[in-house]
């Protein structure tokens, strides 16, 4: 049997290894090849689950898309509308909350770019172009930026997988003569567009291009109105879609409200207009910094591009070079794109790759061809410098794309911490609330949104990264009827758990506390849980209690064994009309129940595995004046109770709160502040030993004026090391407002 396979193996071999047989299997195994760079350098980094926030914003909404949302109506964002449609598209393949998955698809994505990019030098009779600019893509894409943009699932790498698939199309469709083709290159700008903005600057490019054609080439002027006109109609359906599926859905208002108007009106003007200009350094400063042989092909390349370009404008000829212009033009798109948001992202400088590679591809491809002609004239070293140097350049690209595959930080900080915690604490179909800006907790979570805000700068007007002085109100920036919308969806929908991001991400000046309705409802409907292990991570869980119905009958109350191990901390006042009680409960507790004066008060069910640290509000309206006996009840998963603890508590009189801080003399009495905020988020302020108050960067107190108060003296200054030198980091300088404000929330500004 043995020696009858063997003659079979060895002709099965001799036909594999066939020089025709390799040949017809080249392009194939060149885009598998593509494919498996892009997959290959990313697979180490597939551990993380989200890279920032921008990823983690779309992929949250392409949730709310995959279980019946609608965007705009039910996921506010600023972006056009693509991406979370197509991520869920992605998602509904490789399954829920799966981002794993779903990065190995966006790596394919890349892979597949690159093979458009080699598609298109040959359809623009230029093969190895398009072959070099492949590979040259694969390792930009993953070295030029920091990997929290490499990596991450980006609108902008959807934006330029379909501007390659249109310049594809667009150049197959001026070779060709083709109007389906056109047609197809409109439709693939218009998706484009649809998925970034920006991208509508490269269906600008063909339209030029094919002037361009006209103008050089009368002959082809009819066939360039046509390809035109085609262009433009596959351009339109895409946008007239979009319009109806949003008119449909009742969602067309909001989509321009916020895809539109918020970017015109507030994101965009928010930065200066000469800083919005000074944007474009970015993509030359990425690549001069990261890929400094791509920076300094790219130069040569424009230049080369240029000299190869221009003379077609001043000669009539039956024969247009497209693949010059297309080049300078994708690039120019590229670059423009950078500067309309005043941004300084690196991921806005993602447009900037196509026009790059291609360039790079080019004038290797041209050196490739300068060193073979030498070679035929008899030459020797420098054929073999330029190639020597081209080949050590990829080298280094590839060096750099292998070190930053084995160096990646697969670290998901606190965040993914707290998504766990949400998670043990509530079930697959409860909806959570993030106040402040960090949309990837949902992803965390793996929990939904009760409301169409998965981040609040639209409710606060904070406008990211700009107006984040904390002397500047931002009411101005707060999306019209933002807060109508909220309440219609908060009422409908509470959440099983508030999450309080304190002053990540520029949120320190918009305290949840300072949230009056919001907070009202947290105090009578919450109980803050996993107390140090949430702010030891800068955050804070508000879990919703459930009814007095489902608690232990009262009767039994006096009768229940007493646990040393469940513990109630004496009342502490968080607020002026709020009292906050402790209660600790040992591990296996599945539910601790809370009562005032033996009648039921709160009742929190617990899902985790871990010991239960609980903060009960007690609000003052509901005290007399008197003694009060409060009591907790624990309850395990195999004990129907554990433990009642007692404790006696007697309202104060005095309601307000104060916390330490520099202290006001006045009238023989130190007033002290009954608001305290720090850039920590807590209400703490550190004393030194020689009387001074020390406070970093934003911070507020908050006095009450009693009556015949009319001036206050204060100094404040710098400590020298902040200034002189002798730190490794220095500020800028500080300042100090006062102001004084009214009941009604009426501000004067005394002193700056």
């Amino acid at each position: 049997m043995l020696r009858a396979c063997l003659p079979a193996a060895n002709c099965i071999l001799e036909g594999i290894t066939s020089a025709p047989m390799i040949r017809q299997l080249r392009p194939v195994l060149f885009a598998l090849a593509l494919i498996a760079m892009a997959c290959g350098l990313r697979w180490p980094g597939l551990g993380k689950t989200v890279w920032n926030l921008d990823e983690g914003s779309t992929f949250i909404m392409a949730e709310i898309v995959r279980n019946g949302g609608v965007m705009y109506r039910d996921a506010a964002d600023n972006r056009t509308p693509l991406v979370p449609y197509a991520k869920a598209l992605i998602l509904a393949v490789v399954g829920d909350w799966n981002i794993r998955g779903a990065h190995i698809v966006m790596a394919m994505l890349l892979g597949t770019t690159a093979i458009l990019f080699w598609r298109i030098g040959r359809q623009g009779k230029d093969e190895a172009t398009g072959a070099v600019a492949a590979v040259f893509f694969t390792f930009l894409s993953f070295i030029m930026f920091e990997a929290v943009d490499a990596m991450a699932a980006h609108t902008g790498w959807f934006l330029i997988f379909f501007s390659a698939l249109g310049m594809w199309a667009f150049v197959a469709a001026l070779t060709r003569g083709s109007g389906s083709l056109a047609a197809i290159a409109g439709t693939a700008f218009a998706l484009a567009g649809l998925a970034k903005q920006p991208g509508v600057l490269d269906f600008g490019v063909c339209l030029v291009l094919l002037a361009l054609v006209a103008w050089t080439t009368p002959p082809r002027r009819r066939e360039c109105g046509r390809l035109a006109a085609m262009l433009a109609l596959g351009f339109a359906w895409p946008l007239a879609a979009t319009y109806w599926y949003f008119a449909a859905h009742h969602a067309w208002g909001d989509f321009l409200q916020y895809s539109w108007y918020y970017n015109t009106r507030l994101y965009v003007p928010e930065v200066p207009f000469r800083e919005r200009m000074l944007g474009i350094r970015t993509p030359f400063n990425l690549a001069r910094e990261n890929t400094p042989f791509a920076f300094w092909l790219g130069i040569t390349a424009v230049a080369g591009l240029l000299v190869r370009a221009l003379p077609d404008l001043w000669k009539r000829t039956v024969k247009f070079h497209v693949l010059p212009w297309l080049i300078l033009g994708w690039l120019a798109t590229g670059l423009i794109s950078t500067v309309l948001s005043g941004r300084d992202f690196q991921h806005y400088s993602i447009q900037v790759l196509p026009g790059l590679s291609l360039a790079c591809g080019w004038i290797t491809t041209r050196a490739w061809e300068k060193s073979t002609a030498w070679r035929s004239r008899g030459l020797r070293v420098l054929p073999w410098l330029l190639r020597t140097g081209l080949a050590l350049g990829l080298a280094s690209l590839a060096w750099a794309a292998v070190h930053r595959a084995a160096t990646f930080d697969l670290s998901d900080g606190m965040g993914k911490e707290i998504g766990q915690v949400i998670k043990a604490r509530t079930r697959p179909e409860d909806r959570i609330f993030v106040w402040g800006y960090e949309p990837e907790l949902h992803v965390f979570a793996e929990r939904l949104p009760n409301t169409r805000f998965i981040y609040s700068v639209f409710l606060t007007g904070m406008i990211p990264w700009t107006n984040l002085d904390a002397l500047k109100n931002t009411d101005y920036a707060i999306v019209p009827g933002a807060w109508d919308a909220f309440w219609h969806d908060f009422t409908r929908r509470p959440p099983a758990i508030i999450i309080d991001t304190h002053s990540n991400r520029g949120f320190l000046k918009y305290p949840i506390r300072r949230q009056t309705r919001l907070w009202k409802i947290i105090e009578t409907e919450y109980v803050e849980v996993e107390v140090a292990y949430a702010k030891a991570r800068g955050y804070t869980l508000y879990q919703r209690a459930t009814t007095a119905s489902t608690f232990t009958p009262i009767s039994n109350l006096a009768t229940l064994p007493v646990d040393d191990r469940v513990q109630l901390i004496a009342p502490e006042r968080t607020s002026p009309l709020t009292l906050t009680i402790q209660v600790n409960a040992p591990a296996g507790t599945t539910s601790v129940e809370f009562f005032l004066d033996g009648q039921p008060y709160r009742r929190i069910e617990n899902r985790g595995s871990q010991p239960v640290q609980t903060n009960f509000f007690l609000l003052e309206s509901d005290l007399s004046l008197g003694q009060h006996l409060l009591s907790a009840v624990a309850h395990g998963s195999r004990d129907l109770a554990s433990a009642v603890h007692p404790l006696i508590v007697e309202p104060k009189t005095n309601k307000t709160v104060q916390f330490d801080g520099p202290p006001i003399a006045f009238a023989g009495r130190n007033i002290l502040p009954i608001e305290s905020e720090t850039i920590t988020g807590k209400p703490i302020f550190f004393r030194s030993d020689n009387g001074q108050w020390d406070a970093h960067a934003p911070s507020r107190l908050v006095y009450l004026r009693p009556d015949g108060l009319t001036q206050v003296d204060f100094t404040f200054g710098m400590f020298p090391g902040s200034f002189d030198g002798s730190n490794s980091q220095n500020t800028d300088g500080i300042d100090v407002s006062v102001y004084f404000e009214k009941d009604g929330g009426q501000q004067t500004q005394l002193y700056h």
